[in-house]
């Protein structure tokens, strides 16, 4: 008769046959308790629980070993950019008090947002359903917006509170001005199709202009934690991967387009 160690040792070596072996190997150990008492001598019960009770939980963990485990969801990035639809007329009222110190309030080659002697004021026309505008190479975004920012991935962002006035004397919610601060250089050039060029300042850039369209691959181990990023050396393309995607679906967020088109998976 095959005693327990050696049925266990079967299960182990032939996981397939595991189910067959389940009720096998706990019918041996009834085999046992009925044999210890052909001769007179009955088997103290404790034992024997404590025996069948150890084999249930030996082959519970065998079995959890040997489930097949979830493959890990790709990841996927997205170029966020301001939906299709035609964008309301924005006006920067204040433009002449501080263009000599924010240079009409386009985004400088560092990013981020200078020191202003005024708070930046703009009027809306017509009053606008989304929460994502671009201005000047900056975001003018809500503060719903703002808050799922933060939440998602609060170091790569920079903001600045501004002034916002809409039209028909509608009432405004509070508005920022945000800046993408973190740069990544991600870009798996190997695997990817761009033109790679020096500009007039001797400076390594990015072409999406190529024969058969631009199809951009990024390192995942490049981008880490990270769930949004500036790429190097194409700084105007701000890459998000699908968590922040999600985050603004979930958050009902208007205005936003992620795209795809350009972007294949690793």
């Amino acid at each position: 008769m095959r005693s327990i160690a050696s049925c266990w040792a079967s299960v182990v070596a032939r996981p397939k046959a595991m189910a067959w072996q389940k009720v096998h190997c706990l019918s041996i150990v009834a085999t046992d308790v009925v044999s210890s008492r052909i001769d007179g001598k009955p088997a103290a019960a404790a034992p024997v629980d404590r025996r069948v009770e150890q084999m249930r939980e030996n082959l519970a963990m065998s079995e959890a070993t040997m489930a097949k485990k979830p493959r890990p969801k790709r990841r996927n990035f997205f170029r966020m950019v301001m939906t299709d639809r035609r964008p309301p007329e924005i006006v920067f009222e204040n433009k002449e008090a501080l263009q000599q110190r924010w240079r009409l309030l386009l985004r400088g080659s560092k990013g981020g947002f200078p020191s202003l002697p005024e708070t930046a004021r703009y009027f809306i026309d017509p009053p606008p359903a989304y929460d994502f505008q671009e201005v000047g190479g900056y975001w003018l975004v809500t503060d719903r917006m703002k808050r799922v920012l933060e939440d998602v991935d609060a170091d790569a962002f920079c903001f600045t509170a501004c002034d916002v006035r809409l039209a028909k004397g509608k009432p405004s919610s509070l508005y920022w001005l945000c800046d993408v601060m973190r740069v990544l250089d991600a870009l798996d050039e190997a695997k990817s199709r761009v033109e790679i060029y020096m500009d007039e300042f001797n400076k390594k850039s990015y072409s999406l202009l190529v024969p058969d369209g631009a199809r951009l691959i990024f390192r995942d181990d490049a981008v880490g934690s990270t769930h949004i990023f500036r790429m190097a050396h194409y700084e105007d393309a701000i890459i998000c991967d699908d968590v922040l995607k999600d985050a603004c679906k979930t958050a009902g967020l208007q205005g936003i387009r992620f795209y795809a088109g350009q972007i294949a998976r690793s």
